[in-house]
């Protein structure tokens, strides 16, 4: 009977025991520090799900990393997820969309840095604008030489070798385009000549002199077969003044004569042309041609008071002045 107290008295212990030590809590397991997450945005547009309540040990460890992401520029938005940038140099990584590479800010950086080194104004070559064709320049002014020939008997009082050579002005503008670079031109021009023959009909005559001074007007075409250069054509009339006096051998006897003589004039010829400035061009210009011209009689009247004697004086004929010419001219366009 002792022996069956004991061992109850022995299992009662040992349940009571069991019990206790079944009913004493668990001593909760020390968790690794988790690591730090980076959040991403929320570009699904959707509300996160809030996190989890953090134990002791996950509060420590948030703690213990909250400086080292302050640090990087980064904290957490605990609304949105979302991550605001601590700097505007981390904004554009911020607001990279999932899954993309963060731009790097250290490439953007080393062209900035080259670009601050270089002046804020950079000059830039500018080309001069090209200069104006001739064509451009309407108006033009002409210094002439005309060398013309007289092959009439009559000229050879004032001439031996029947050219003279005649001095003149011209201006003339292009008045309208008839074609496509063909201009109509208009123009005046005056020009001057003087002859003197000595010595003649075996000293009757010791000093022969002409001059003669011509008046035009001409229109002409202009074809320019490239900007500096073509062919034109011209026709001109106007009036020739010529006076023609002889000294005799005799009493110092003096004669004179004027006259006035229409005359036409057909030509042809070429010209070239240069630009030298936005203004201005200079140019040559060649033509030849025939002028056509009335005869003019000559006669022989004393120069001064003839003491009331009535005179008759003889007549030299008529003096042609029709003949070729040339016509060399230096211009200046404007």
């Amino acid at each position: 009977m002792q022996n069956y107290l004991t061992a109850w008295m022995v299992s009662t212990a040992l349940f009571v025991v069991c019990a206790a030590v079944r009913a004493q809590p668990a001593a909760a397991p020390t968790a690794p520090a988790a690591p730090a997450q980076t959040t991403t945005p929320n570009t699904s547009g959707a509300q996160p799900a809030s996190p989890a309540p953090a134990t002791e040990a996950t509060q420590d460890a948030a703690a213990t990393s909250a400086p080292a992401a302050q640090a990087e520029g980064a904290a957490t938005d605990g609304a949105g997820g979302a991550s605001a940038p601590a700097s505007p140099e981390a904004a554009p990584a911020a607001a990279a969309p999932t899954g993309s590479p963060a731009p790097d800010n250290t490439a953007t950086a080393a062209p900035a840095a080259a670009n601050a080194s270089e002046p804020a104004t950079r000059s830039e070559f500018v080309p001069p604008a090209p200069w104006p064709a001739p064509a451009e320049f309407p108006f033009a002014v002409y210094l002439v030489i005309e060398p013309q020939w007289n092959t009439d008997a009559g000229y050879d009082l004032f001439d031996d070798d029947d050219v003279g050579t005649e001095v003149g002005l011209g201006a003339s503008y292009d008045a309208v385009e008839l074609l496509p670079d063909v201009a109509l031109v208009a123009e005046l021009a005056w020009g001057m000549t003087s002859q003197d023959e000595g010595q003649l009909f075996g000293g009757a005559f010791t000093a022969t002199d002409l001059e003669l001074h011509r008046f035009s007007a001409a229109v002409g075409a202009h074809y320019r077969v490239l900007p500096w250069v073509g062919p034109h054509a011209r026709i001109a009339g106007g009036l020739s003044l010529l006076s023609a006096s002889f000294d005799g051998s005799l009493n110092d006897e003096q004669f004179e004569d004027s006259r006035v003589s229409p005359f036409l004039r057909l030509g042809a010829g070429v010209s070239g042309e240069h630009s030298l400035g936005t203004h201005i061009a200079a140019g040559v210009l060649f033509e030849g041609g025939y002028t056509l011209a009335k005869g003019v009689a000559l006669k022989l009247e004393p120069r001064g008071d003839n003491d009331g004697i009535a005179t008759d004086y003889a007549h030299l004929g008529k003096l042609s002045l029709s003949g070729a010419y040339l016509r060399i001219a230096a211009l200046l366009r404007f």
